[in-house]
């Protein structure tokens, strides 16, 4: 696994993305999903780098975007750290650039369209509301999105589901 810091061009979100590492990385055989990790408020991306990792052995393309965002209960406060759907477009966007830019670590291995949504506290609720309600219509129709809650990384995972 390994990664790399980049900036989202369309919003000028700082991301860091992680991958497998595998010496055959870019040898036309390995095609990796997209994650796009939804924090929860007010968390720096960096909170989540043990568990993007641990995500990305599993073959994904893991983006973790700080959204910096104005608050929506008080919107003369300064931008705060809030993760909202509105990413899913331009990290979509992004991953298309670092697919096709020969430098990029992920060069011809992102498969642009699958798009797994990961979130986390107040980022697992606002991808699962958006998602439940708009049923992703509001996206690509040939996207395919899947959204899943996650604990805490530095919670147990439960024990029976």
């Amino acid at each position: 696994m390994a990664f790399y810091s980049t900036t989202i061009s369309t919003n000028n979100d700082l991301a860091d993305i992680y991958y497998p590492k595998s010496s055959a990385l870019n040898s036309g055989t390995y095609c990796f999903q997209i994650a796009l990790l939804l924090q929860g408020a007010l968390l720096d991306k960096s909170f989540y780098s043990d568990y993007a990792s641990l995500v990305a052995r599993y073959g994904l393309v893991v983006v973790v975007p700080n959204n910096l965002r104005p608050s929506p209960f008080n919107p003369t406060s300064p931008p705060n750290l809030v993760s909202q759907t509105s990413q899913i477009a331009p990290v979509l966007s992004q991953m298309a650039i670092e697919n096709t830019k020969p430098t990029s670590p992920i060069a011809f291995v992102v498969d642009t369209q699958r798009l797994g949504l990961l979130g986390h506290s107040f980022g697992g609720a606002v991808g699962y509301r958006d998602y439940i309600y708009y049923q992703g219509d509001a996206l690509d129709p040939n996207l395919r999105v899947t959204t899943v809650a996650v604990p805490e990384p530095s919670s147990n995972p439960p024990s029976a589901l």
